[in-house]
């Protein structure tokens, strides 16, 4: 990163939605390609370059591909640049011993520390934070630099809740050349927000504050009064392009209404003021509508009027010059004489408003992967606050320094690459931390930090409850269930219009399959009358916001409800098609099953598979499972299990489920109980035919 940029802890070559699903894709994908050409470079060499996009145009639907396939190299370099800035790769490509350990499930990435442990995040969550907490945001010099994410984290622990206008004047306020005075200042302004105080009021007090202490966070253009006077008075603009313009009035007005992305854009700024020079020297109907019409574009909004309008309307649907002018008398566009070094300035804060609104968009999606970051309705704050509070101010935690980008960021050795754990991280010594821990329990009123790991637990979990009964009551996860079960329709655009509903519902950070196992879980959670626990359920990876991110990996089933302290439902959800349920649901549907009978031996455990659709021969031999002799897959020295129970039912029969009032979760559960027994204790051959189907009757009949 560089000093004049905004801080990003994304990447404007990867604009993504869906990080969770496509960075372990993409990561994949290059290590493998590394693998394959251990002895080749990647930097100078276009070839490797474009071999890494085009698997990944071959081998997945992750990226729309172009017609033009020459800039595969290109695309390459850049689609990889956010697997560098995160430190899952060097600058050569170089897949990190962390990131392969992330990728490796036998290997794994490192055990959770006892703060780890105690904030309970999962898997991925815990990579995404640890990687976050090591990033550094550094100076043109490439000498100094700042934890961006580490004083976010110490900003968010002494704000309560922040809304997203007054976060973003916080977050891009953070540059490689702050001191540390100015970090405390900044951490001082943060603690004195109160959100009692009238917002735009509040918002200002800030904005001042941190401008007075950190001027380098106000945006500033590179011209002066002087150079914007002198570019407009060598073209008077009665050209309508740029063509007709002077090689050297060209290359100062690109440099000066700059795009970096499109060509385009610029020649749409010159129009603009083509037709504003027009219109303010003669103010006739003609010229106004042209200039209506260019100041609506996305491009001239984004670039003159931080995306909104540049022209206030008139409200008159035949309105003329004059009431047009009167509407905007106080415009700068329309001033006389026309202050252009004021346009200049407006063009200047809206690119940079514009960038900050994707800049922090972006930013956040990645800062939510940890699992602490929340940004519910336009409004940050950070899970587990107290402790983290605590944790930075207990010991000196490093927020900014001197040290070399080479040595940190190029050696593949740097501890950016290497897996450690956050109380590494941070520095603390296991002793400091045993200190910490005592200290902090003590302080939290409770007797063991068992006990404190259980009232985090518990506060998540009824937070999730909270979320679950407003965000997604009954009847919105029943449509959302329809939705679900038409991804794999046949008719393409009714799947797609479906998953739109669908991501638009839930969140668009994941796949749909993710989402059909958070929305079984809640299901599930109604048709226990609300007395289950389904946050602990879950072994999927949920942000930041509690909404899902990636499956649960490993050897563990999806949803693992303990439903009472003699019974555990194991919850498998899947949107293959009959031709693939064979290949892909038998095997770990049963393992699954098998391992959690088998770890579980006071509990009945009782699987349900869910699916869109149910192959028969799947049910039929889910249902011949319960006389089968099956072991642990990795415990072999385990009893085995005479058997598993395991009944599969569709999406439409789960709807129909949660629609019967009279029906829940306990009397589904003992229906199958029964028809377990009746399959085991089957003297002859089972009837066959029909049963499933006659089977779901029947539970609507009790």
């Amino acid at each position: 990163m560089r000093q004049k940029q905004l801080l990003n802890l994304g990447d404007t070559s990867f604009r993504r939605h869906d990080y969770a699903t496509v960075l372990p894709y993409c990561l994949t994908t290059l290590l493998q390609l590394r693998i394959d050409n251990k002895e080749v470079f990647w930097n100078g060499n276009p070839t490797i370059q474009a071999e890494y996009y085009k698997s990944l145009l071959d081998n997945s639907d992750f990226f729309a591909e172009s017609s033009d396939r020459s800039r595969l190299s290109q695309r390459g370099r850049t689609n990889t640049d956010i697997l560098v800035k995160l430190g899952l790769c060097t600058p050569d490509r170089v897949v990190s011993q962390v990131a392969k350990n992330w990728l490796d499930t036998k290997s794994d990435i490192k055990q959770p520390d006892q703060i780890e442990d105690l904030v309970g995040l999962k898997k991925d969550n815990l990579f995404y934070l640890r990687q976050l907490l090591k990033l550094r945001f550094y100076n043109q010099e490439q000498t100094q630099y700042v934890y961006p994410f580490r004083l976010i984290i110490k900003i968010l622990s002494v704000a309560e809740q922040m809304p997203q206008d007054v976060f973003s004047l916080f977050f891009f306020a953070i540059t490689p050349s702050l001191s540390r005075d100015s970090i405390n200042r900044l951490i001082e302004i943060a603690s004195a927000y109160d959100n009692s105080r009238p917002a735009k009021d509040e918002k200002e007090r800030i904005k001042k504050e941190i401008s007075e202490s950190i001027p380098d966070s106000c945006p500033t253009g590179d011209k002066t009064r002087n150079d914007i006077n002198e570019l407009f008075s060598k073209n008077d603009f009665n050209f309508p392009t740029l063509d007709g313009c002077s090689d050297t009035f060209i290359n100062l007005f690109k440099s000066t209404f700059y795009n970096r992305k499109s060509s385009n854009a610029v020649s749409e700024y010159y129009l603009f003021f083509h037709f504003l020079m027009l219109f303010n020297k003669a103010h006739d109907s003609q010229t106004l509508a042209r200039l209506k019409r260019i100041s609506n574009r996305p491009s001239i909004r984004s670039a003159f009027a931080a995306g909104g309008r540049l022209f206030q309307s008139d409200n008159q649907p035949h309105s003329g010059v004059q009431q047009f002018l009167d509407a905007n008398r106080s415009s700068i566009y329309l001033q006389q004489p026309i202050d252009f070094y004021a346009i200049y300035m407006r063009f200047i804060y809206s690119k940079n408003e514009s960038l900050r609104a994707e800049y922090l968009d972006m930013s956040s999606r990645i800062m939510l992967l940890s699992g602490i970051i929340t940004n519910i309705s336009g409004q940050f704050s950070l899970r587990y606050s107290k402790l983290w509070k605590k944790l930075f101010e207990y010991h000196d935690i490093p927020l900014n320094g001197l040290d070399s980008y080479k040595v940190y960021e190029q050696d593949e050795n740097s501890i950016l690459y290497i897996d450690q754990s956050v109380i590494d991280i941070l520095g603390y010594s296991t002793d400091l931390c045993k200190l910490f821990l005592d200290d902090f329990v003590d302080k939290s009123g409770v007797a063991t930090l068992k006990d404190l790991k259980q009232q985090f637990q518990n506060i998540q979990s009824d937070q999730f409850k909270d979320l679950i009964l407003s965000e997604f009551p009954k009847n919105k996860v029943i449509d959302i269930l329809r939705k679900i079960d038409q991804h794999n329709d046949k008719d393409r655009s009714v799947a797609r219009r479906a998953d739109r509903y669908v991501k638009r519902n839930v969140t668009d950070a994941t796949d749909i399959p993710t989402i059909f196992e958070y929305i079984l879980n809640i299901a599930w959670f109604y048709l226990s009358n609300e007395t289950i626990d389904p946050f602990t359920s879950m072994n999927l990876t949920c942000d930041g916001n509690m909404r899902p991110l990636s499956h649960a990996s490993g050897g563990a089933g999806d949803i693992e409800v303990r439903q009472s302290d003699s019974v555990i439902v194991l919850l498998e959800a899947s949107l293959m098609n009959g031709n693939t349920q064979k290949r892909g649901e038998l095997e770990p549907v049963i393992r699954h099953s098998t391992n959690l009978t088998i770890d579980n031996p006071d509990c009945c455990v009782q699987t349900i598979f869910c699916s869109n659709a149910i192959d028969s021969d799947v049910a039929n031999i889910y249902r011949a499972a319960s006389n089968i002799e099956l072991y642990h897959s990795s415990r072999k020295e385990a009893t085995p299990t005479d058997g598993v129970d395991i009944f599969a039912i569709t999406i439409q029969e789960l709807i129909t489920f949660l629609n019967d009032d009279h029906l829940s979760a306990n009397i589904i559960l003992q229906k199958i109980y029964e028809f377990s027994q009746q399959d085991r204790n089957a003297v002859n051959r089972w009837e066959w035919g029909d049963w499933r189907e006659s089977r779901i009757r029947s539970m609507h009949e009790s």
